[in-house]
């Protein structure tokens, strides 16, 4: 709501703040904004109309009329981010940002409580410029104001905890930098203000072991794309802990960068308030950019100014378990580093909340950096509990292994999430065989026990949609109905044929299905039959036949874009349909020309009816068990596949159309034979009679008798 207030810009100390930069970081864009805005309005003005307030109750003639006020309120944000969108997205971001912290605090108890850490708005001056108001920040209550590029408040009666929870509050934001905390400058000021200002500056080194004498960074911070480091690390830190690895991604897609900044201190927060209390075992301070936890093995509220002293030997004495640093970054990086005294190995509770930090923050890749092996093991079984893929460290199938069955135990062996989650890391675990010249899918690889868990773990993501099919949506169903109704004395006449049909509809439904999955990788495609349902239709796919395709396109009108491993079990279950009616009517025809070659072969006919199914049935059963062998193979859960057993074949019709073709192919023999007797027997007594009538002259020598003469 944008209300009427005066600003206390003029006369009082302010900050300059870097608003451009946070403007190239925000959550929102004007666009998003006014999007927002002008659905509130729509949503506000969604009341009756003033002629029909006279037929309603009291109760309802107030809801209307609150109904009307917040169109009002509604129209009048609206009005105002019109006037200047840049300004107002950027105070709208604020607010947003401000308003999802929350500050826990423990009763005597002990169960946690939660309440807004402050209450902005959205106000305007008596000008009409608008700034943002922000009251009650907790723990320390304290009240401010962003106005015109500042950060404005009024000193009087301030205390230096409210200034350090200013200075808190425009470092999670990163409205400053804070490479070097003396660049933070105080303006307008009186000089009572100017040194509590120096003071809490000098406070918030000392209480993060980070003085002048001291100064060191904290961590690393490496652009995943580029890998140029943006600070180096000292060998040893202040508090004598080992240089801190930091574990840094790109700004995530889930969430915003100041959302997921917000929640990641909420995790550590909530944590924290469960199994520590703050000012006593643990303490929250803030140091160049960062938030920093320091938990402690015990309460007391002199563990912070204890903490690396100087021991009668002149070394430091450190009391703390560790720190946890949290920042944000200018690009929207989201870091979370630690240290621990003399670079102890980092408890796995506190691996497990920096881990969870990330994934409640909505990040799913973890890029880590410095980590020695005991920490090293730590955090890879807590990346495989809270499902991260970690960059950076070193894989091999047994820690691939134990990360699986970390995160199995904690979210269950066959979850898809579990499944995608050990697809993701195995591409991690492909790229860094990869640069050591392996690749995981060349054949002579194939019994390398790293390469054998990637491929694994890859075709148990790609075909899990498939095994769902079978056994959760009724594919199975559909081919036992046919091996079923196939059966001998079932009354089927061509129960073999429709058996094999449906077998052979299953093969051919799954190499359909991972021919579509191979299309996803294939640059020289069209966008449209990448991975899609519509690549089954094109002409590229030899798995369906022509008139497949047609019945096919009938059934996925409007859906030829759906990823192949989205295709509804609906129709996939079509497809499988259309297969086994192709399938069934092939089968019937090879059986049948079987038969015929079979019967006619002396050695062979006396089986002919059995020998003319058996080796149809037997590769039909082989290539579907070839299906549940590929997909045990992957690790998931195997499908049962029923057997189809001894279906018979009517060979009625073809009988009877072979003992026609006999009966007709005898009775041409008979007409042949009858024909050539008649024949010859006419050819010898027209020759005789011709002999005689010539005086015989037919025969030789004119029907004399050799040597004689008459």
């Amino acid at each position: 709501m944008v209300t009427r207030t005066a600003s206390n810009i003029d006369n009082n100390p302010y900050i300059p703040l870097d608003m451009e930069k946070f403007a190239q970081t925000r959550p929102y864009s004007p666009d998003e904004v006014r999007s927002l805005l002008e659905e509130r309005v729509a949503l506000a003005a969604n009341v009756s109309s003033s002629k029909e307030l006279n037929d309603l109750s009291k109760e309802e003639i107030i809801r209307r009329y609150k109904d009307n006020i917040l169109y009002k309120m509604a129209a009048t944000e609206l009005s105002c981010f019109e006037k200047n969108p840049e300004l107002y997205t950027n105070l709208f971001s604020l607010r947003v940002d401000t308003d999802t912290e929350v500050h826990s605090t423990e009763t005597e108890k002990n169960d946690g409580r939660e309440t807004p850490r402050a209450r902005t708005k959205i106000c305007a001056d008596p000008d009409g410029n608008l700034f943002l108001a922000i009251d009650a920040m907790k723990p320390s209550d304290v009240s401010f104001q962003i106005h015109d590029g500042k950060l404005s408040f009024n000193p009087a009666g301030m205390s230096p905890d409210q200034l350090k929870e200013i200075i808190g509050w425009l470092d999670r934001r990163g409205l400053i930098s804070f490479m070097d905390l003396d660049a933070l400058k105080l303006e307008n000021t009186d000089p009572k203000t100017e040194e509590m200002f120096a003071a809490v500056k000098d406070d918030i080194k000392k209480n993060t072991g980070q003085s002048e004498d001291h100064a060191t960074t904290v961590g690393m911070v490496v652009d995943e794309q580029t890998d140029t480091p943006e600070n180096g690390t000292d060998e040893e830190n202040a508090d004598g802990a080992s240089s801190l690895p930091a574990l840094d991604i790109p700004a995530p897609q889930a969430k915003t960068a100041p959302e997921a900044y917000a929640t990641a201190l909420e995790t550590i927060q909530k944590w924290m308030d469960k199994n520590k209390r703050r000012n006593l075992s643990y303490f929250v301070t803030y140091q160049q950019g960062y938030t920093v936890f320091s938990a402690f093995p015990n309460e007391s509220h002199k563990n912070m100014d204890e903490d690396g002293l100087v021991n009668e030997d002149g070394c430091p004495s450190y009391k703390n378990d560790c720190r946890i640093y949290v920042k944000r970054h200018p690009n929207g990086n989201v870091e979370i580093s630690f240290s621990t005294p003399h670079g102890k190995p980092l408890g796995d509770a506190y691996a497990d909340v920096v881990v969870k930090a990330y994934k409640d923050a909505g990040i799913d890749r973890v890029k880590f950096e410095d980590l020695n092996d005991a920490n090293e093991g730590s955090f890879r079984t807590a990346c495989g509990r809270e499902m991260i893929v970690p960059v950076g460290l070193k894989l091999s199938q047994t820690k691939f292994d134990k990360m699986i069955d970390a995160s199995e135990g904690k979210n269950g062996k066959n979850n898809p999430k579990v499944i995608k989650y050990r697809r993701d890391l195995a591409m991690e675990f492909a790229g860094q065989l990869q640069a050591k010249g392996i690749n995981w899918q060349d054949p002579k690889n194939k019994n390398n026990a790293d390469c054998r868990c990637i491929r694994n773990a890859i075709g148990a993501y790609n075909l899990a949609p498939f095994r769902d099919w079978w056994e959760d949506f009724g594919l199975r169903s559909e081919y036992e109905t046919i091996v079923k109704n196939s059966a001998s004395g079932s009354g089927r006449a061509n129960g073999a044929a429709a058996a094999i049909g449906a077998a052979e509809a299953v093969a051919k439904l799954y190499n359909a299905f991972n021919e579509g999955l191979d299309s996803s990788g294939n640059a020289a495609l069209p966008a449209e039959e990448r991975g899609t349902v519509g690549f089954l239709l094109s002409n590229r796919c030899k798995t369906l036949s022509p008139e497949e395709k047609e019945m096919f396109r009938e059934v996925i009108a409007g859906k030829e874009n759906t990823p192949i491993r989205e295709m509804s079990p609906e129709d996939a279950k079509k497809l499988f349909g259309i297969m086994q009616q192709s399938e069934e009517k092939s089968a019937k025809n090879k059986i049948e020309d079987e038969y015929r070659r079979l019967v006619n072969d002396e050695y062979y006919k006396g089986n002919a009816e059995w020998d003319a199914v058996s080796g149809f049935l037997s590769d039909a059963m082989t290539h579907v068990n070839n299906v549940a062998e590929d997909i045990r193979d992957t690790g998931l859960p195997p499908i049962l596949i029923s057997r189809i057993g001894n279906p018979k074949h009517d060979f009625s019709d073809i009988k009877k159309e072979m003992n026609r073709a006999n009966a007709n192919r005898r009775e041409r023999n008979y007409d042949d034979d009858y024909d050539r007797h008649h024949d010859n027997r006419d050819g010898d007594n027209r020759d005789d009679r011709h002999n005689r009538s010539n005086g015989g002259r037919g025969y030789p020598n004119g029907g004399r008798r050799q040597g004689y003469d008459r």
